[in-house]
Formats: structure tokens, C-alpha cells, sequence
């Protein structure tokens, strides 16, 4: 935020002891915390004691003229410790420190820096997750970025082909506060609780105070993704997930940040190019984590907007896919991409891929009951597992799309159900024939806590399109029927927790011939976080 102007004298004071700074030692490496007495029990606010000790670190970090442009910047903060621009001058004395950390003393330490931003933080009333007491060395080299950003200004914080971040002037919805921003890697495979697949490096992003209510506009952000040319990022749907504290899929920014190619030392071979590749290429990775990172290939960046800062990394958005073009014709289909397929069936009966069916001109599966509406002939079950990297989908909003059409003259009924993880039915679509007339409904059952949706007619040979929007959030669903919206927000059919599976389910009643394709399950942005 804006603050009150320095005077002439102070400006010219701060000036000419700058531009002496700029002339101090270069650069230093990273160096363990060390036991300094920086760590002493001092008091809170606006004390004294915490001033006076502020002012002996000082000491301990710059030698004159350096020094004193530290104490003139810090005595601003003094009169006003207790109000906004006392917290604004703050942060303007802790971006000074991080462009003149290269002129601190020959026995002063990048740990004796971060100890002292956690003494200043305090003194204007910044504590608990609004100063940063976590915050690693490793933003202070190569691998990280550290630096103060003005709510009421465009400003961008980079680790140059690795990761970024562009913080907007606030609107009256956003935090318009000034921030320390952060950012650090993490490893990889740094969200947890989530059945979205994850690829790349994961980084930290943070921002001291801490973001209350959140970003308004949003902070873009962007990882660098680890690539050869030619190669594509090994995601089918790839966007940026965070935690809060479940992992959420940010909107889409674009190829954000700009990364340039550095270094060939990545193995080739894409992900997704065979098991060997994939391991060559894991190993690599294990090395790089054991050993000094090396500057490393790099194309566009992911990007994406958050309203909130946490941990940051790639994920898959599509959880499971199905066309049946990869499958053998006149075959069971056995895997999906991603996901799993479970079949039973009961003789005569038969789920078989075919080249055709109806006006659908491509591979589909044809799920034949073959044995008439009794409880033990012909039944049939085609269950699609999602992709599962720790559990099923428990948080967020999945679009679940399919094509189905019934290719028999008559049948009795047919159901496409989507369950959680303990079978229980989230929603369902029934093709059926009642009292002669051919019916598609919404949530046919007696279980069900909303009544029946009519949806339309089916056709013999002509296929519909359906999209059911799951909202594990609001455990709601949105029906769309082919491309048209039919009923919003209707409660699950059952007290399901999760989405696991979808299944075409025709156990002990004449479903006919159904034809099923064009299968996917795609979790969506979440636009609130």
C-alpha cells in the first residue's frame, strides 16, 4: 500500500548509502542456521526491546556506510509500528535487506538474515503464519526467489526457467496489503489426498502476512515443465493443482512463465513412451535430487491463477478416458487410458468392442445381455475404475461425459450409474421402455431423494450425448443432455462421499443391445480457490 513520503534528507541519506552498498563484497553461498543471539525471547509489538534488539543485528549483518541506511530505513518503521504504513515501511526495509544481502559482513550468514526478518516481522505485529518462520534457505539460491511486492502494484517474482509468480494491484475483494512473496521446490508428488495424477517439479509459493481473505484479482503463477524439444508435458489435460488444504486445480494461465532451453542432461524418451524410457527417466530424477541441481531442459511453463499461495505442482485433470479406438475389434475391452475396466457377464451375454453400431461409425463397446428379463440369465456389469494415485475423488467438480444408444427394438430397462468407493450411487441414467413408450430418465429409483427426472425419448439406432457435472463439494449433480442442460443441482441419489467408479450395470433385466463410448471423467477448475 501506499505510505507517507520520505523527506528530501532521508531520501538523499538512503540514496548515497545504497549506492555505497553496491560496491560491498559479492555474493555469498548458503550456509546452515546457526545458534546466533538473534533467537532470544524479546517482546511483541511496538517493544522496545525488540527495536533495540533489531538494531544490535543490524550490526551483526552490515558494516557502515551500509548500516546506517539500515537503521534510517528502520527508524521509519519506529513511529508507526502500529499502524498500516508502519507495516508497509516494514516491508520496504525487508526488500532493502534482500538487495543488499551481497553487502553484509564477511561472518554474517544467510541464516542470520532470515532470523532477523523473524525479530522485525513481530515488531509491527506480524506473528504466527504471517511471518516466516518456515521458510527455508534455499530462496536465497538458485532454486528459489525471495521478494516484496506492493498490493497496489504489478509486480512479478521469478526463479528464473524453474518457477514465477505476478502478483495485481488488489481490488476491494483482495488482500491490498504489501507481501514478502516466497517461492522454494519441494520435490515432487507434493499433493496429497488427491486421485489426479501428478508429473514435474513441485514448488512452495508463500507470501508473508499471510493472504486474508485471498487474492482479488488472483496471483498467475507458473512452473517450469522438464522437457525435450518435440516432447509434450505426460498429461493428457495438464493444470496447475495447489492444497487447500485438498488439493485444488487451478483456472487455466496459459504458458506462464517464459522458460528457456538449458541443458540436454535429461534423458530422452517421453513419459509415455514405454516402461523403459519412463524408468531411465525416473532415475535420473532420483540422481538430481541426491546432487547439486544442475540447470536442467526446459520449455513453456504451466500456468495457472490461484487466490491463495501453498504448494504448487502439475496434475492430470482427465481421471479416466475411454474410446475404444486403441481396443481389438470383436474383444473385451480391458483398459482404459487413464483408468481400469472390471467386467462380468453372464452367457449368452457379451461386452465386445465393435467397429460400428447404429449411427455411431467407430469403435464401440456393445454390451449384449443376450438372455431376456429374468434374475439369472444374461446379466452384465462393465465397471470403469478412475486413476487412482491415493484415493477417490473426494473434493472438487467432475464433468462426467459418455454416448450411449440402444440398438434393440424393445428391451425393459438399462442404467449407467456413477457410485463412491462403498457402492454408493451418486447418480443414474436409465434407458427404459414404461408402459410402451421409450424413456431416458435422471435418478429412476425409489432410493432416490429427488423424484425422477424425465429426460426424453430414445431411438433405436440413434445415439445421445449425456454430461453429468459431479460437485463433491456441494454433492449436487448437473444434468446436460445432448449439450442441453435438463435439471441443475439435484442432491446425490445417495449419501456418497467420493466418485470412484461409473459402470454400465444391467444385472437380471433385459437391457437389450447397448451401445457405450466416448467415455471420460475430467475434474474441472476450481474457481473459488
Amino acid at each position: 500500500m501506499r505510505h507517507a513520503a520520505l523527506t528530501a534528507t532521508a531520501v538523499a541519506a538512503v540514496v548515497v548509502a545504497l549506492v555505497a552498498c553496491e560496491e560491498q563484497a559479492p555474493e555469498r553461498g548458503l550456509t546452515a542456521p546457526d545458534a546466533v543471539a538473534f533467537a532470544k525471547q524479546i517482546g511483541g509489538q511496538c517493544d522496545a526491546a525488540r527495536a533495540r534488539q533489531i538494531s544490535s543485528e543490524q550490526s551483526d549483518l552490515w558494516a557502515k556506510p551500509a548500516l546506517d541506511s539500515a537503521k534510517l530505513l528502520f527508524a521509519l518503521v519506529t513511529p508507526q509500528c502500529s499502524t498500516a504504513s508502519g507495516k508497509s515501511l516494514m516491508l520496504d526495509y525487508i526488500q532493502w535487506t534482500i538487495r543488499n544481502r551481497t553487502a553484509m559482513k564477511s561472518t554474517a550468514t544467510n541464516a542470520m538474515l532470515l532470523a532477523h526478518w523473524n525479530t522485525v516481522f513481530p515488531y509491527v505485529g506480524y506473528t504466527g503464519n504471517n511471518q516466516p518462520t518456515a521458510v527455508p534457505l534455499s530462496i536465497f539460491s538458485d532454486s528459489g526467489a525471495v521478494g516484496v511486492i506492493d498490493g497496489d502494484t504489478t509486480g512479478e517474482l521469478s526463479v528464473p526457467n524453474r518457477a514465477a509468480l505476478t502478483s495485481y494491484p488488489q481490488d476491494s475483494d483482495g488482500d491490498a496489503r504489501d507481501h514478502l512473496f516466497v517461492i522454494y521446490p519441494i520435490g515432487e508428488n507434493c499433493l496429497t489426498g488427491t486421485n489426479l495424477k501428478q508429473s514435474g517439479p513441485c514448488f512452495q509459493f508463500s507470501a508473508f502476512p499471510h493472504v486474508d481473505p485471498k487474492f482479488s484479482p488472483k496471483v498467475k503463477l507458473g512452473i517450469c515443465q522438464p522437457l525435450h524439444d518435440g516432447e509434450d508435458i505426460p498429461l493428457a489435460n495438464p493444470s496447475l493443482g495447489h492444497l487447500d488444504p485438498l488439493t485444488r486445480v487451478t483456472e487455466d494461465a496459459g504458458t506462464y512463465p517464459v522458460c528457456a532451453h538449458l541443458e540436454s542432461s535429461i534423458p530422452s524418451g517421453a513419459w509415455n513412451r514405454g516402461f523403459g524410457q519412463a524408468v531411465t527417466r525416473l532415475a535420473w530424477y532420483a540422481k538430481r535430487a541426491l546432487t547439486p541441481e544442475p540447470l536442467y531442459a526446459v520449455h513453456g511453463g504451466l500456468g495457472g491463477l490461484g487466490g491463495k499461495l501453498s504448494p504448487f505442482g502439475a496434475v492430470d485433470r482427465l481421471v479416466f478416458n475411454e474410446d475404444f479406438s486403441d481396443d481389438s475389434i470383436g474383444k473385451t475391452p480391458k483398459t482404459a487410458a487413464p483408468g481400469t475396466w472390471a467386467t462380468q457377464w453372464t452367457s449368452p451375454g457379451s461386452i465386445l468392442v465393435r467397429a460400428s453400431l447404429g449411427n455411431v461409425n467407430n469403435p464401440i463397446v456393445v454390451l449384449d445381455q443376450g438372455g431376456g428379463n429374468c434374475a439369472k440369465c444374461g446379466g452384465l456389469l462393465m465397471q470403469g475404475n478412475l486413476f487412482s494415485a491415493s484415493s477417490a475423488a473426494s473434493a472438487g467438480i467432475y464433468d462426467v461425459g459418455f454416448i450411449a444408444l440402444q440398438d434393440a427394438a424393445n428391451m425393459k430397462e438399462a442404467v449407467f450409474v456413477l457410485r463412491d468407493s462403498g457402492g454408493r450411487d451418486i447418480a443414474r441414467v436409465t434407458y427404459a421402455v414404461r408402459n410402451n413408450k421409450k424413456l431416458i430418465m435422471y435418478n429412476d429409483t425409489k432410493q432416490s431423494v429427488q423424484t425422477n427426472t424425465p429426460v426424453g425419448n430414445w431411438v433405436q439406432h440413434q445415439s445421445d450425448r449425456f454430461l453429468i457435472r459431479v460437485n463433491l463439494d456441494t454433492k449436487k449433480t448437473t444434468l446436460y443432455f445432448n449439450t442441453v442442460e435438463v435439471r441443475t443441482d439435484l442432491p446425490f441419489v445417495q449419501n456418497a462421499t467420493n466418485l470412484a467408479t461409473i459402470s454400465a450395470d444391467f444385472r437380471g433385466i433385459d437391457s437389450g443391445i447397448m451401445g457405450w463410448d466416448d467415455i471420460s471423467i475430467d475434474r474441472q477448475a476450481d474457481v473459488d480457490h
